[in-house]
């Protein structure tokens, strides 16, 4: 279950830093 959240926030996280750059 965590493992998922870990998972979502990373592909938000990259998301943001994709739209940053």
């Amino acid at each position: 279950m965590k493992t998922e959240l870990n998972v979502a926030n990373s592909l938000v996280l990259n998301r943001l830093a994709g739209r940053s750059k």
